[in-house]
């Protein structure tokens, strides 16, 4: 297998340019100040490359010259210096080192202890000392930064005693590599493949023995390489530290030794913690931003702690939806980005309402929102926390209305219904597009009351069963008994004023309490003394504490012109059904 590799000093780095026979391949190397290297190789056999300049400039292999566009068939391994880049051809048929006597240690998540002494001589405090300094540096470096490699790739070098460090990636089953250090360019630019598969293989750390490199016994390799794997957090092997050390004039020593090896496996293991640390925190990050979509921060860290929260269940909520009245006749004469200005003004103002209540967003729809509480996780006062959020969206209307008044010219208002029951919730889209929320009649019966917000004129609305989860201070006023779609028998609606009745004046009280009067006359079918309880209200008007009467009143007109003392009970109920 024919591998190359080119070289700069000035990035500490190499890479491989061509790993696969009969393959042709284009490398391009690009330094400050300097043409490109433009090569194009192609392997004959074991022994010989054919190679083309489309260089700019003449390279040169060796002893040969090759000018622009010229090409010649070399003699396979070819090491040769261009400018400052450093050139390598090589078959790791013909490299000694994958024939010679290969030793292994057992993977980090494997072994077991072993004693240093067993390596070997060992090492003095001085190194232990280095080593132990270099892999605490190494495990504060961030794992996504390239200087986490580089590092990583230095420590085999320096305090590791080898030539040449490198960090390899397993992308798409080939080898990248990813950074690399060496101390002299013409001897640390190589890598054994043949090592590489026996360590994929292995799944364990595997080098070229000093120790068992014994005079006649085996091949004395030009270049000594140990193979280290890097794992995921799933014991999948997705790179390794590789170090070399290369037979040359003033370095005598052949081989790795166990103790370096060992030193190796080190640094792979701390590149193992950092690279699954940052599998573990992208998790946290795609599973935090999927959250914060859907619930408000203070909810989003539990369900971090606690995911088993998100799996479908049965359970207490409540419910609100919330809808502008009369947009869309509006968007008929406002340009479409005006529109969509706005609603998103809009709705980003109840999507912190909701998330300041720890409520959960359900959807958006057309131009409003569905929000719930007490799911996924629990909220003894979910009924109250959904008023809340419920009153502060009519309050922030008028603030929303005074920015956008001299824009759409006119004021808009919205419609709050809330309902309390059972539900089922749970994740009703898939773990890449999370679609969570609740579904069954509470669901639609808050909707549906939500949507009598329009027909009773009143702002927010609430179900008898959300006002029996209410603290007893909550200020209401029970609208009329309604029928609403979709669902046969009748239920009790509340205007909800208040939660704290010192927000509410006495004189306001006194009206809410005279309007119900009135409503129990006008349900037990006493319509004159109903009519007259709310002209009572009409001659006592405050602006600061009104509320609207007139859908009572006007129902009191119809059915005082029934003429049959019987059927006027009839209109007790309130028909919101069509």
């Amino acid at each position: 297998m024919l591998t190359a590799f080119l070289y700069s000093p000035r990035h500490h780095a190499f890479t491989c340019i061509g790993s696969e026979p009969t393959t042709v391949t284009l490398a391009e190397f690009q330094d400050k100040g300097s043409a490109p290297i433009l090569l194009q190789l192609r392997q004959l056999n074991e022994h010989s490359v054919w190679i083309q300049n489309l260089s700019e400039r003449t390279c040169t292999f060796g002893a040969q010259p090759l000018r622009p566009q010229a090409s010649a068939t070399l003699s396979l391994p070819i090491a040769c210096q261009i400018d400052d880049v450093h050139v390598l051809l090589q078959n790791d048929a013909d490299d000694p080192a994958a024939k010679s006597v290969v030793a292994s240690l057992a993977s980090s998540s494997s072994r077991g202890r072993s004693s240093l002494c067993s390596l070997g001589k060992p090492p003095g405090v001085q190194t232990l000392q280095s080593w132990f300094e270099a892999l605490g540096d190494l495990q504060r470096k961030a794992a996504c930064s390239h200087l986490f490699y580089l590092e990583a790739a230095t420590f085999v070098v320096q305090p590791g005693g080898l030539d040449g460090g490198q960090v390899l990636m397993l992308r798409n089953n080939h080898w990248e590599i990813d950074t690399s250090f060496v101390t002299k360019p013409p001897y640390g630019t190589s890598i054994c493949f043949a090592l590489l598969d026996q360590m994929v293989a292995s799944r364990q750390t595997v080098y070229h023995s000093a120790e068992m490199m014994t005079p006649g016994a085996t091949l004395v390799p030009t270049t000594s390489h140990v193979c280290s794997p890097i794992f995921d957090r799933d014991a999948r092997i997705v790179g390794a530290i590789v170090g070399s050390r290369t037979l040359r004039s003033g370095n005598n020593r052949v081989g790795i030794r166990a103790l370096e090896a060992h030193w190796v496996q080190l640094v792979a293991d701390a590149v193992s913690a950092g690279f699954v640390r940052l599998q573990n925190e992208a998790d946290q990050v795609r599973t935090r931003i999927l959250l914060e979509q859907f619930f408000s921060p203070n909810v989003a860290r539990e369900l971090e702690r606690d995911p088993a929260f998100l799996g479908g269940q049965r359970r207490e909520v409540s419910v609100l939806f919330a809808d502008l009245r009369d947009f869309t006749a509006l968007t008929d004469r406002l340009p479409t980005s005006t529109s969509y200005d706005f609603l998103t003004h809009v709705m980003d103002v109840f999507t912190e309402i909701v998330d300041e209540q720890d409520g959960a967003v359900i959807d958006y729809y057309g131009d409003g929102l569905a929000a719930m509480w007490n799911a996924p996780t629990s909220q003894t006062n979910h009924a109250e926390r959904a008023c809340r959020a419920g009153l502060r969206m009519v309050q922030a209307m008028q603030q929303i209305n005074q920015a956008w008044f001299q824009t759409l010219g006119t004021h808009l208002q919205v419609g709050v219904g809330i309902h309390s029951g059972i539900a089922e919730v749970g994740n009703a889209g898939s773990h890449r597009r999370m679609k969570y929320g609740p579904r069954g009649a509470t669901v639609n019966l808050a909707s549906r009351i939500e949507g009598a917000c329009k027909q009773l004129r009143t702002s927010v609305i609430i179900s008898e069963e959300t006002l029996k989860r209410l603290p007893a201070s909550a200020v209401t006023r029970r609208i009329c008994n309604a029928r609403l779609p979709g669902f046969q028998r009748t239920y009790s609606l509340f205007h909800l004023c208040e939660l704290r009745p010192d927000c509410i004046s006495q004189q306001v009280l006194d009206r809410l309490d005279c309007y119900e009067q009135a409503l129990r006359s006008f349900e037990s079918g006493e319509l004159e003394d109903a009519r007259q309880k709310l002209e009572k209200l009409c001659q006592n008007r405050d602006a600061a504490c009104e509320f609207d009467i007139s859908v009572l009143q006007e129902r009191i007109v119809r059915a005082s012109q029934v003429t049959d003392q019987t059927k006027r009970t009839d209109w007790a109920v309130f028909d919101l059904s069509k």
